[in-house]
């Protein structure tokens, strides 16, 4: 019986493959002052987040009824977070730095809390703060209870400010503002 549960084991932990290959990881900005105010702001980053059909995540804001994170409650509990919004194990569907042994590129997610604040009348500030960056190394070899289905096998890592730019670009496009583009990734 111990044999049969080493066997198991050693088989189970060599279905996936923990390493990665990290390349190049350029700094991009995470915030950026938009030309609106904060209500056309607000809007821009609803809009932005159903253009872009991020899947997997959900959608939070301080004036939902419905609050589906803690660690969006956290934040939304501050009076200074009450315009922002957080999205919540959002996948991106390939990392553009962490890639496999076999160079192929890991999904990637993360939380994100999206921080608005009012410069004046014109100009509103965003700024994006990530929580939980890990990338899907593979898959667990058992099926998990209830639902019998095979769970994702993930890995802690660094933010890499790719996400967080993609996402203002996103704002910015909406907004029909040109801002700098990104160089240096795929």
């Amino acid at each position: 019986m111990k044999f049969n549960f080493f066997l198991i084991t050693i088989f189970s932990v060599s279905c996936y493959s923990t390493s990665q290959l990290v390349k190049h990881m350029p700094n991009y900005p995470t915030s950026y002052v938009f030309e609106g105010n904060i209500l056309k702001v607000k809007n821009a980053i609803k809009k932005a987040y159903y253009q872009a059909g991020y899947r997997g995540g959900y959608f939070d804001f301080a004036d939902d009824r419905i609050i589906l994170s803690t660690q969006a409650e956290k934040i939304f509990s501050s009076g200074s977070n009450k315009n922002d919004y957080y999205f919540s194990r959002g996948l991106f569907p390939e990392s553009k730095v962490y890639f496999s042994k076999k160079n192929k590129p890991f999904p990637y997610y993360a939380d994100f809390h999206i921080h608005i604040s009012e410069i004046d009348s014109g100009r509103t500030k965003v700024e994006i703060y990530t929580f939980n960056s890990k990338i899907e190394i593979g898959s667990e070899f058992f099926p998990s209870l209830p639902h019998l289905v095979r769970l994702a096998k993930t890995k802690a890592v660094p933010p890499t400010t790719i996400e967080e730019y993609t996402i203002l670009l996103k704002i910015g496009e909406v907004l029909g503002i040109e801002m700098p583009p990104m160089t240096g990734v795929q």
